[in-house]
């Protein structure tokens, strides 16, 4: 026989579980849908040139595009229900590329869907893939750095200095004098040592598809250059051998 607090703990629980349903369905249902998001493409990006837009989804909803190198977003109109259509004429001081990111958002109800344009915006130019592992080398610089310190050049020292020193004096004389020469030794080794460890690396600043950077030190001279396309794989840094890429 069922007890009252069990009865009362299978009630809420089924009672939260609607409740949770109900705003899913809710939250699913506000949300703008988006079924397509297109562009005619141009033969050239110049100044003047008009980039037309279209996005289908959800009606009644607010949209807008952003091109990346344009500062200002662009509205599209709901031109009939559920489609929506702007045009960008691109200025001179526009930074557009084939391969400029273009994402659209659109509103409903404070709830908003982003979608970015899977197609270039130049007329016959290669669909550009997105590799988050991707970059260009940035910056190549020298950095001045050192080996962990050892203890073989205090060693060698010591032992030198310690043969030395146990060539002056007698008795204890030269019992004192191996041991202040095996100190200088030791601290000589490892001037030696410090000094000899001293290398010249280099830095490599590479800046990925995403716009953050990472630095890769190279204890020689790097195997890239500044503008060159690279991909991080397993923690160090190869050629992007395909072709084609996202221009940063």
């Amino acid at each position: 026989m069922k007890t009252l607090r069990q009865v009362l703990v299978r009630a809420f629980a089924t009672l939260f579980v609607w409740l949770l349903g109900s705003a899913l369905v809710q939250a699913s249902a506000l949300a703008p849908r988006v079924d397509g998001f297109d562009i005619e493409q141009v033969p050239q990006l110049s100044a003047g040139t008009a980039l037309h837009f279209s996005l289908y989804g959800s009606p009644g909803a607010s949209a807008t595009v952003r091109i990346d190198g344009v500062p200002r977003a662009l509205p599209l109109q709901e031109v009939q229900g559920g489609m929506y259509e702007g045009t960008h004429v691109i200025d001179r001081d526009d930074r557009i590329t084939a391969h400029s990111r273009v994402t659209a958002h659109v509103w409903l109800a404070d709830e908003v869907t982003t979608v970015e344009l899977e197609e270039p915006l130049l007329l016959g130019a290669v669909t550009a893939r997105r590799c988050d592992e991707c970059g260009v080398v940035d910056a190549s610089r020298p950095a001045e750095g050192r080996d962990r310190p050892g203890y073989a050049g205090a060693s060698a020292g010591g032992g030198i200095g310690a043969i030395l020193g146990s060539q002056f004096g007698k008795g204890d004389g030269r019992t004192a004098a191996g041991i202040v020469g095996a100190v200088g030794g030791a601290y000589a080794g490892r001037e030696i040592e410090r000094h000899s460890s001293t290398r010249t690396r280099y830095d490599v600043v590479v800046r990925f598809q995403d716009g953050s950077a990472r630095v890769k030190r190279y204890d020689g001279v790097p195997p890239f250059r500044v503008g060159e396309r690279v991909r991080m794989a397993g923690g160090a840094l190869l050629p992007d051998s395909n072709a084609v890429s996202v221009p940063y």
